[in-house]
């Protein structure tokens, strides 16, 4: 088990693999894929995909689980950070583009 007192990114990878095989739901209350995350962040498909692609330098969340139709996250995780990527990357152009529906 991951102790809750060290950082959520020391051990993302034992935290991944200890749910992997049981009831991710029955942590975690909202439950989501790229797809979700990108309509709930209001950012395209892609960005949400290099960003986990890039993790080591983006630290984005680490999937909860890996599904046979993909990974999954907690969108929690991904709100958190999401707000400190907005003050940190202002200047970078992270909405979605409202007249092309994506990026």
């Amino acid at each position: 088990m991951v102790n809750p007192d060290e950082h959520p990114d020391s051990h993302a990878d034992e935290h991944v693999n200890e749910h992997v095989g049981e009831q991710p739901w029955s942590y975690h209350s909202d439950i989501v894929g790229m797809n979700e995350i990108a309509d709930r962040l209001g950012v395209g498909y892609h960005r949400v995909r290099r960003w986990n692609e890039r993790h080591e330098a983006t630290r984005c969340p680490r999937p909860i689980a890996r599904l046979k139709t993909g990974p999954v996250w907690d969108m929690n995780d991904w709100l958190g950070w999401f707000s400190l990527w907005k003050l940190t990357r202002g200047s970078e152009s992270w909405h979605r583009k409202s007249d092309k529906g994506g990026d």
